[in-house]
Order: C-alpha cells, then structure tokens, then sequence
C-alpha cells in the first residue's frame, strides 16, 4: 500500500528550517521526505495542510521537566516513562 502526506510542514530533527515538503510511504516505512517525484499514484493522499509532520520522532510533546505534585495524594498518581 502506497500513502503520501502532500502539503506538509517537515521538521525533520536535523536543526534545519522547517519545509513545504511530501512524504511517500510505502508498506508502512517512509519513503522519502521533502519534494518527491513519484513514480506511481498511491493508494491514499492524506492532506497535511497547516500541520507540522516530523519524520522520526515518536511525539513531540514531552512533559519529561513537569514535576509531579508535593501532596501525597497526588503524588501516587503521578507516572514518569
């Protein structure tokens, strides 16, 4: 199966600017990343338009420097991965 994200804003963690770009993915693996000439029409065409995709990353949002709260109530619920 063939999908391409079309229309994204790519960060792809090596500290350069972020970019228009596509990603092809094939068989559940990325493809490519940026501006692609595809050699095929996929499967599926996700739109991407006005969202962030970054290729490599598990999840960009961290609470890794939260801190868990000080009463001990609370506290028990406090997980950290």
């Amino acid at each position: 199966m063939r999908t391409l994200i079309a229309n994204a804003r790519i960060i792809d963690g090596t500290g350069a600017p972020a970019r228009e770009g596509e990603l092809p993915i094939e068989d559940a693996t990325i493809a490519a990343v940026g501006n692609v000439d595809g050699d095929g029409k996929p499967d599926h065409v996700l739109d991407a338009r006005g969202m962030v995709v970054a290729p490599g990353f598990v999840d960009m949002h961290s609470t890794a420097t939260s801190r868990c709260p000080t009463t001990r109530s609370r506290r028990r619920r406090c997980y950290r991965a």
